[in-house]
């Protein structure tokens, strides 16, 4: 038993892949690499707008959990979030930032803009290969 043996990552998500799961499939994600010990003290609500498919979103983050209501806004959130599926879809495959879609234009964001930076920063990024059991 050698432990794990390092390996080229292979690629687990295409952008077709990606591109055909539904904005809540998008939104899944995030809510798993939410660090939820480090948010635990954190209270969020941000509105994203999907300005293409007119999809409204509420995020809420508190006691270190996210969750997301399709069709739903709050009055006051702490950002509302406005982009484009395709720039969804460019954060959720990591390859864009929120800071570079507002940057180029294809983001914007009202509200606290700090707190949306926080909030992904809690994101966790896992390593493919990991010790199943360790002694």
């Amino acid at each position: 038993r050698d432990g794990v043996v390092e390996m080229a990552t292979p690629s687990t998500a295409s952008q077709d892949l990606v591109r055909a799961m539904t904005t809540a499939m998008i939104l899944d994600y995030p809510g798993v690499r939410l660090n939820g010990p480090e948010a635990a003290s954190r209270t969020w609500t941000f509105d994203l707008a999907v300005s293409d498919s007119g999809e409204r979103v509420l995020l809420e983050v508190g006691n270190g959990v996210l969750k997301h209501t399709q069709d739903a806004t709050i009055d006051h959130p702490t950002a509302t979030i406005s982009l484009t599926r395709a720039a969804l879809v460019g954060i959720a495959m990591g390859q864009a930032t929120v800071e570079d879609l507002v940057a180029g234009g294809a983001a914007s964001i009202e509200g606290d803009v700090a707190a949306v930076g926080d909030f992904m920063g809690l994101l966790d990024t896992f390593e493919f290969w990991f010790n199943i059991a360790t002694p």
